[in-house]
């Protein structure tokens, strides 16, 4: 068993997600326009510059600050891995890996935008309404 998955991930998984994620990455930056340069300051204002903003503390029983939503979404996408695979990929790729690090997070952006954009258009609610 240890073989075949070995093979797997030695052959397929490693080389080939790695184009498909670039590839889907910059497939959807073309068909977005660069969203993540274009709305920048947008997704910071309301994220970030929500934190300094008086009137977001005063909401509506049950909903959730657009700030508490991007630290949600992190969270679940971020996770201790990448703070360990960040110092790894510096001590062994040099200042080189920070470059494509980059790079992968600015399609990683829009990859994740994509994905909640998804989530949020085929959602489907119980019959509780939740």
């Amino acid at each position: 068993m240890e073989t075949i998955l070995n093979f797997i991930y030695s052959n397929i998984l490693s080389i080939l997600m790695m184009v498909l994620l670039i590839a889907v990455g910059m497939f959807i930056t073309i068909r977005t326009r660069a969203l993540q340069f274009r709305r920048f300051g947008y997704a910071m204002k309301n994220t970030i510059g929500s934190l300094f903003d008086k009137n977001q503390h005063k909401k509506e029983k049950g909903s959730v600050s657009p700030f508490q939503a991007v630290t949600t979404a992190l969270a679940g996408t971020i996770g201790t891995g990448s703070i360990a695979g960040l110092a790894t990929a510096l001590v062994s790729g040099g200042p080189g890996a920070v470059f494509w690090m980059w790079i992968s997070a600015l399609l990683g952006m829009v990859t994740k935008y994509a994905e909640i954009v998804l989530s949020l258009k085929f959602r489907e609610k119980n019959k509780e309404g939740a």
